[in-house]
């Protein structure tokens, strides 16, 4: 008896499915499961509609897949997927994958094309087209936003009209809502954006305080920034600024056009290494290459001055290239310090004072009265004891100028051998420098005027040459 009342439920199990199968069969090139599946359809070809009421009023649509309870009850388009209670599209191409998945609660339906909906509620308010929500409630507001991809529970979540987004992880972009052409990888990464756009965040809370920051990147756990065109990379650092550039692991900086490297404290200060694998220890940059060098600022001596002036003592230090100069300088905290190469360092005598260049001067004027003394000594004892007439012909001599030292002329005496081919008087600066070159054409006794117009105010040397060969240096002062 048992067997026979099993036997005879088997039938009727058999005979509902046999009924409903057919019912499916009659609609054309269409399967229907369910009751009421693809109830209004009417020339619609090649779907197959798997739940109560799924595909209810689809009348013309044509490749359509529906699965579930309500599933595209109220849904028109063509070659669309869609699997959850409710889960409805007004669009084409489109696949939804969960709970009311592309419904909108109060119409019913979304539009768009080409949209991926996966997960309860992912896309409920969309109108766009080429959209892929992927974790519950993904982009559950958008409207208009296109071509955007949320992957993530809430990632997108309030996003409405922004478009072309990436946001992938927990809360990724979750309050992006007109922000476009941005890219955030991470769970939280840039969830407090807005409206900032073509931002690149990736890591943990990477960029989460950011709102409407447009144009930077942001690279490593909780790694922040609220400014425009800034680079941050490295954990836990961050910037308020813009066009700012930070790297390392918690290096905070604030001041906008800056790249700061490294922080501070032992924990996170770096050590720059350029052309070395190992740079020192002990210093900040280390330069190991040996084909290139090292190349600071180079300013004509107008722009070094220029800029000297918005210098102060927190600048003491810096240093410039002077192209007018060939120099170096260094901000002395007040004023520029030149660092000169001590072959090309010059001296001057200006009255007794002799002093070097770029460095320090000393008073000659004791020197000076005790050379003069001796000068006149010499002069005395010269004009008791030398007698020109005796000289032997053969024979070349210089004499000491007389007066000197002098104020506006001193007479230079001397006495060439006939057989001198080329004869001249040089006058030298105590920098070796030749100031004067005077030719001699006489032989045996002569002498050569020297007068104030020809040298200026100072001590001077002269030397006889006789056929490139020197005979005898002396020493003559020009005084005011």
């Amino acid at each position: 008896m048992k067997n026979l009342i099993l036997k005879s439920i088997c039938l009727l199990i058999i005979s509902l499915l046999l009924s409903v199968m057919v019912q499916g069969q009659a609609k054309g090139d269409n399967t229907f499961y369910g009751t009421n599946a693809g109830y209004k359809n009417t020339t619609g070809r090649w779907n197959s509609y798997f739940g109560m009421t799924a595909g209810y009023w689809n009348e013309t649509g044509n490749g359509n897949s529906f699965f579930g309870c309500f599933t595209g009850y109220d849904s028109d388009g063509n070659n669309n997927s869609l699997f959850g209670y409710g889960s409805e599209t007004r669009g084409d191409e489109n696949c939804q994958f969960g709970f009311e998945a592309g419904t909108h609660p109060t119409t019913g339906y979304t539009y768009g094309n080409g949209v991926s909906f996966f997960g309860f509620k992912a896309g409920t308010y969309n109108r766009a087209d080429y959209s892929s929500f992927y974790g519950y409630m993904s982009g559950y507001s958008n409207t208009t936003g296109v071509a955007n991809s949320f992957f993530g529970y809430n990632s997108g979540y309030y996003t409405t009209t922004a478009s072309s987004n990436s946001f992938y992880g927990y809360g990724a972009g979750m309050f992006n809502t007109e922000g476009s052409y941005n890219t955030f990888f991470g769970s939280s990464a840039g969830n407090k954006n807005t409206t900032g756009e073509f931002n690149v965040f990736i890591g943990e809370k990477a960029g989460l305080w950011n709102t409407i920051g447009s144009n930077n990147v942001v690279i490593g756990a909780r790694a922040l920034l609220t400014g425009n065109y800034s680079i941050v990379l490295g954990a836990d650092s961050e910037t308020t600024a813009s066009s700012a550039v930070v790297i390392g692991f918690d290096v905070k900086s604030t001041l906008d056009n800056t790249c700061v490297i490294g922080g501070v404290d032992t924990t996170n200060s770096l050590r720059v290494g350029i052309g070395t694998l190992e740079p020192n220890e002990m210093a900040t940059l280390e330069l190991g290459n040996t084909d290139k060098g090292f190349l600071i600022s180079r300013m004509t001596t107008t722009e070094r001055t220029i800029f000297g002036e918005s210098l102060g003592t927190t600048e003491e230090g810096m240093m410039v290239y002077d192209m007018d100069e060939n120099n170096l300088y260094v901000w002395g905290g007040g004023a520029w310090i030149k660092i000169s190469n001590s072959d090309n360092q010059n001296l001057d005598l200006t009255g007794s004072t002799l002093s070097i260049s770029d460095g320090n001067s000393v008073d000659l004027s004791s020197l000076l009265d005790d050379i003069n003394a001796r000068i006149t000594v010499l002069e005395a004892l010269h004009a008791i004891t030398s007698n020109k007439g005796t000289i032997e012909e053969n024979t070349a001599v210089l004499y000491q100028n007389a007066p000197n030292p002098f104020t506006y002329d001193t007479s230079v005496d001397f006495h060439i051998p006939e057989n001198v081919f080329d004869a001249k008087l040089m006058i030298f600066d105590v920098n070796g420098t030749v100031v004067k070159q005077i030719d001699i054409n006489q032989r045996g006794n002569g002498s050569v005027i020297i007068t104030r117009d020809l040298i200026a105010t100072g001590t001077y040397f002269y030397t006889l040459s006789m056929d490139n060969k020197k005979l005898d240096t002396k020493i003559m002062v020009l005084i005011e």
